[in-house]
């Protein structure tokens, strides 16, 4: 069984070449904590020799590229990752606007 980072990676490069399924891609970016995130950026351009964020811009509408590219280049804090209710809203709200 692959390691939780590159199971990840393999979703995300599948769900935005093969199979177009941006609520996946949505999922799997919002419920990482910044550490996940990370890591999981610099295993997919291992992978697939690309930045995730390139592979995110031509399948996105503007304002939900912009959603998930915030989540991608937001830095790390000392505090705690994420308020799970928080992403919960968030998820819920994306999910409502199509």
């Amino acid at each position: 069984m692959p390691d939780p980072a590159r199971r990840d990676a393999v979703i995300l490069h599948e769900a935005l070449h093969t199979n177009i399924d941006l609520k996946a891609v949505t999922e799997v970016i919002c419920c990482r904590t910044t550490s996940q995130l990370s890591h999981l950026k610099h295993l997919y351009v291992s992978l697939f020799g690309v930045y995730l964020e390139h592979d995110i811009q031509p399948q996105t509408s503007c304002d939900h590229e912009k959603l998930l590219l915030a989540y991608l280049s937001t830095p790390g804090s000392k505090g705690p990752e994420f308020d799970q209710r928080l992403v919960e809203h968030d998820a819920k709200a994306l999910y409502k606007a199509g």
